[in-house]
């Protein structure tokens, strides 16, 4: 009766760590579904703002390839919508380093970073100057921003 006991036993704690492997592996599909969906979303809410509104289009639209032509307001409205796509994208590097965001999509989402600091003096400025981003994130987007270089040429 023992020996069937610890057998039984044996069985029960297999089938449950057969259990919890599974449920880790559902969770973790679910963490970079939702990972991807906020990336999805973060974009479509960035399309949708801008295409909503057409001062705010034409603010981010000469914001990236006119500065200059911005008066003060709009230098400062156009900078804080870029401060905001760039903190959601270290939102989103924060999730990679955790493995809930797989490297194929936070580098396609990186190359639009890039582009956008690169795109203009004033995001250049921003980047070099702004204190708001944390250490790792800024590090991981001037690698891609050298990747993106080194590709280029």
């Amino acid at each position: 009766v023992s020996a069937i006991g610890e057998w039984l036993g044996t069985i029960i704690v297999i089938i449950t760590l057969m259990y919890l492997a599974r449920q880790v592996h559902l969770n973790t599909v679910t963490n970079r579904v939702a990972g991807i969906t906020g990336i999805a979303d973060a974009a479509r809410a960035i399309h949708f703002t801008l295409a909503g509104d057409r001062d705010t289009a034409r603010i981010f639209l000469v914001g990236i390839s006119n500065p200059d032509e911005l008066d003060e307001i709009d230098r400062g409205r156009f900078e804080l919508f870029m401060w905001g796509v760039l903190r959601q994208m270290e939102s989103f590097h924060f999730q990679y380093e955790q493995g809930i965001i797989d490297e194929a999509a936070m580098k396609a989402y990186a190359r639009l970073s890039v582009d956008l600091i690169n795109s203009n003096k004033l995001m250049q400025q921003h980047w070099q100057d702004s204190k708001d981003y944390s250490p790792a994130f800024k590090s991981w987007i001037e690698k891609q921003a050298a990747q993106v270089a080194r590709n280029s040429r």
